[in-house]
């Protein structure tokens, strides 16, 4: 997937057609290095900012794990 821009906002990216839920899913992960809050020092209700770069490996690294997860278990008994 492209982004358009470096930085992009969650209304920006539910534009691109993710879900404000699963943006603000991914905002809340533990250890994760892409989104942050803009002006947490000052206002608790900041715009969430996303670095799309790190975002879109993310989400390329949970679709992999998704899809090894999918295929089925070989047995080794026989």
């Amino acid at each position: 997937m492209t982004f358009p821009k470096q930085i992009m906002t969650i209304p920006e990216l539910m534009q691109m057609g993710f879900s404000r839920r699963d943006l603000e899913r991914y905002f809340r992960l533990p250890g994760q290095r892409f989104a942050w809050r803009k002006n947490s020092v000052s206002n608790v209700r900041g715009h969430i900012l996303f670095d799309t770069e790190l975002f879109e490996k993310h989400l390329e690294k949970e679709k992999n794990m998704q899809a090894k997860a999918r295929q089925p278990r070989r047995s080794l008994v026989g």
